[in-house]
């Protein structure tokens, strides 16, 4: 999770900057990538996606969930110019 929420990280640039929200709040914003912005709009909202699965496999789908959010949600921000693709 530090890589996600750590300074530096790609959380800094989603919610500290805004990018997360400006996905929800751009009206040409494909539905797919809405969706996945609404499920890490904040990390409380994607640590409470992955606490409520229950069981191992469940867990793991969930946290799988939260990977390909924020990889929809930059891939988006890139392809807008909003975003840059970073070293790491």
């Amino acid at each position: 999770m530090t890589t996600i929420s750590g300074p530096e990280s790609v959380g800094d640039a989603l919610w500290r900057q805004g990018l997360a929200q400006m996905v929800i709040d751009y009206d040409d914003t494909p539905r797919n990538v809405r969706e996945a912005a609404l499920l890490i709009r904040s990390p409380e909202a994607a640590e409470l996606h992955m606490r409520r699965a229950k069981g191992q496999a469940a867990t793991r789908k969930a946290a799988l969930d939260v990977i390909r959010a924020v990889q929809t949600v930059l891939a988006f921000t890139h392809s807008q110019g909003w975003s840059v693709q970073g070293d790491g």
